[in-house]
């Protein structure tokens, strides 16, 4: 949270994260897909590191 500002990550479906955060009060919604870089890190994140 960086003031009235999210950012974050959602892997799946966009449509019941749309519906949950849903509000009047809701000015603006960028989703954006993830950049090679960032799906690269995230897929070799969760294998263990080599001894």
């Amino acid at each position: 949270v960086e003031g009235n500002r999210i950012i974050g990550t959602l892997s799946g479906e966009v449509a019941g994260f749309v519906r949950a955060i849903a509000s009047p009060n809701l000015e603006d919604l960028t989703i954006e897909p993830a950049s090679l870089e960032e799906a690269f890190l995230e897929y070799y994140a969760s294998e263990e590191a080599p001894e």
